[in-house]
């Protein structure tokens, strides 16, 4: 629902030429990615996910929640 509600907001922000870039140049980072972890053995995204994953930060559930609703009353503004 995430990946989807962050498209439509894109899609609807930028013009179709804009979006299509983005989409194509995000698409080609990840195939990087993807091509240096199998040809050359080069985790990039393994490593970044392995900085945050060691920085061992405590997420409130509770915090979480307070800022999810607050920030869905902008986000329903936006839609209307």
């Amino acid at each position: 629902m995430t990946l989807i509600a962050c498209g439509l907001t894109v899609g609807i922000d930028l013009n179709r030429n804009a979006a299509a870039f983005w989409l194509v140049t995000i698409v080609a980072i990840w195939m990087l990615g993807l091509w240096l972890r199998n040809a050359k053995g080069i985790t990039i995204f393994g490593e970044i996910c392995n900085f945050f994953a060691n920085l061992d930060a405590d997420y409130s559930c509770g915090l979480g929640f307070f800022v999810s609703i607050w920030l869905t009353i902008p986000f329903l503004l936006m839609f209307l």
